[in-house]
């Protein structure tokens, strides 16, 4: 059976190649930048756990609501750190459009895009991952290491950033104007993280009404915050784990190639 020269595996292997080299400009990048950005993100995260724990708890929503808090922040808050990417790659697109550069590449323009979607998931992925250690000084007793299900969270935790690089990959391809960057957190982000299981169980959902809570069941943020609550804090009360990653990878696969089909069409290219 002939094979297409395109898809060889020489061909593959030199594009996989070069998508490394862009992973480490990407790395490269983000290295110089890490510093700022960390403590950016600890300050909400910090300002959320300490808030939510000791502020709240005591008003009867329950000594386990700091830890459910702060795991929410953990699954949830890499989709802040992206939004800057996300209005970078939005700016570019208007302007002068650098990324006309990386397409010139030897590489096929979905390689390109799904790469610049990767590239991102990791960076985000080594970005909130310190805030696991920052959780349990926060709460220390409170959040119990012992009881987190590692083998889960190695499933989970990079599912969540995947779906995050190529989530803010799809919406730079949704909104292609630098005066539309406002809508993505009034009519995108804000519905999502609002109804996204952040402030509340998915449980809770079902007790007020089974209907309601099927309908949900289109959100992907959901996923994400039961799905590592699941991991980190136990089972019980979540939605069942295997669901949330099964779905997540679906999204992905629905973002990447809607977000390629998008970008290919925008920039006219193959």
């Amino acid at each position: 059976m002939l094979t297409h020269p395109k898809w060889s595996y020489l061909n593959v292997m030199a594009s996989l190649s070069i998508c490394y080299q862009l992973l480490c400009r990407e790395l490269t990048i983000f290295r110089s930048r890490f510093g700022e950005r960390l403590v950016n993100m600890g300050f909400v995260f910090f300002t959320n756990v300490i808030v939510f724990n000791y502020f709240l708890a005591p008003m009867g929503m329950g000594p386990n609501y700091g830890p459910f808090i702060m795991v929410g922040a953990i699954a949830i808050f890499g989709l802040f750190d992206l939004m800057s990417y996300v209005s970078e790659m939005v700016m570019d697109m208007e302007g002068s459009r650098r990324i006309t550069h990386t397409l010139s590449l030897p590489l096929s323009s979905a390689f390109v895009f799904a790469s610049i979607g990767f590239n991102w998931a990791v960076t985000s992925a080594i970005l909130m991952i310190f805030l696991v250690p920052v959780g349990k000084i926060l709460l220390w007793n409170q959040f119990d290491l012992s009881g987190v299900s590692w083998w889960r969270f190695a499933i989970i935790y990079p599912l969540i950033h995947l779906f995050f690089g190529y989530f803010s990959l799809w919406i730079s391809s949704i909104f292609s104007k630098a005066s539309q960057i406002g809508n993505i957190w009034t009519r995108m982000i804000n519905p999502l993280f609002m109804f996204g299981c952040y402030f509340f169980p998915y449980s809770s959902i079902v007790a007020i009404s089974p209907l309601l809570a099927k309908v949900l069941l289109i959100n992907p943020f959901i996923y994400i915050t039961e799905g590592l609550r699941s991991a980190m804090l136990g089972a019980e009360g979540n939605l069942p784990f295997w669901i949330c990653p099964i779905a997540l990878s679906f999204y992905c696969l629905f973002f990447v190639w809607h977000s390629v089909k998008r970008f290919k069409r925008i920039l006219d290219c193959v």
